[in-house]
């Protein structure tokens, strides 16, 4: 009761969803009552029948009984009573179940249209994000080249049902960056994004701000999961600053990174995800596009322009007044481990 309580609180901004909630209960306190009128009305009628077959009611008996005032005619009184306020009880609980049939009839209805309505509302919204919204979600930051261009990893999945490639420049060469990319993961570096939000996944994600030797020696093979439920990615492709590939065990999920020297001085840093869900329901590729793809773009945002900025604060700790080519940064970068 005090869960359900306190998700009609939580819902009470919504006037259709409180106005049901508010049925509901009334309509559960009906059942609750209903059911203690009738326990006590059913224990009321076999006690009843119970103390009335031990009166002896033949004629003699009875004539008898009544002159010595012996117990049969009072009991008879009192049975009679207590089958009477059973009656009652019976009664309003049958009055009470009636009320509650309408009282379901009536919420199910209701129900029935705030389905329709938030039908035609998903399926609205479904249709713009499909017109003019999902091309942008999944190439944020990317150009027409970027996106068509073939990166290493695409081979894995050939035809996934979700493709997102994105994109940012960094004002670093690679070298800068890939140490960033070499400890990002589970349980190592983090992926540079809203932890709290992977956390309430439970995939045990802790962002550091720092370059560790210890996490820089990753190789093809390596294998780690994503907190303690999630998919095994496993290290598929590793060229040095140039591109990692992770590729999941189960060969649903190929997650590429790609570093695109522009010049000296900057570098463009590509992400994609190849991404597909076989026998999955109608229901849940639903909500995979409207709701999982838009949530994507969100944390791998957050997560690009954290390695962009990670990344241009290392080659500005490493570089003096003025700045250093790229062969003198690369080997104060892997000073650092």
């Amino acid at each position: 009761m005090a869960t359900s309580r306190g998700v009609a609180t939580a819902l009470l901004g919504v006037p259709e969803l409180a106005e049901l909630l508010g049925v509901h209960h009334r309509i559960m306190a009906n059942d609750w009552q209903a059911t203690d009128m009738s326990s006590p009305a059913g224990t009321m009628v076999e006690w009843a029948v119970e103390l009335l077959e031990r009166i002896d009611w033949s004629p003699a008996a009875l004539r008898r009984d009544l002159g010595t005032d012996k117990v049969a005619p009072r009991r008879l009184y009192s049975e009679t009573q207590m089958v009477a306020r059973a009656a009652d009880l019976l009664g309003d609980s049958a009055g009470l179940v009636h009320e509650n049939e309408r009282g379901w009839r009536e919420a199910r209805v209701k129900l029935a249209r705030l389905a329709l309505g938030a039908a035609g509302i998903a399926t609205g919204a479904a249709t713009l994000y499909l017109s003019f919204g999902r091309e942008p979600c999944l190439t944020w930051g990317a150009t027409d080249e970027e996106v068509r261009r073939e990166m290493p990893g695409d081979g894995l999945l050939a035809n996934p049902e979700i493709l997102a490639t994105r994109a940012v420049t960094i004002d670093t060469p690679p070298t800068a960056i890939w140490p960033w990319l070499m400890q990002m993961g589970s349980g190592r570096g983090g992926v540079y994004t809203y932890d709290w939000i992977e956390n309430l996944l439970g995939l045990d994600m802790h962002s550091i701000d720092e370059i560790r030797p210890e996490l820089q020696n990753r190789k093809v093979g390596d294998a780690e999961r994503l907190g303690k439920s999630g998919p095994v990615l496993r290290v598929a492709v590793l060229e040095p600053e140039s591109a990692m590939v992770l590729f999941s065990d189960d060969g649903n999920w190929v997650w590429a990174f790609g570093l695109y020297p522009i010049d000296q001085t900057r570098t463009r840093l590509v992400s994609r995800n190849r991404i597909s869900s076989p026998g999955a329901s109608l229901l849940r590729r639903v909500i995979q596009m409207l709701v999982m793809e838009p949530g994507s773009l969100i944390m791998e945002r957050k997560m690009l322009l954290g390695i962009k900025e990670r990344a241009e604060m290392l080659a500005k700790s490493s570089r003096p007044s003025d700045a250093p080519d790229r062969e003198t940064l690369s080997l104060r970068a892997n000073s650092c481990f």
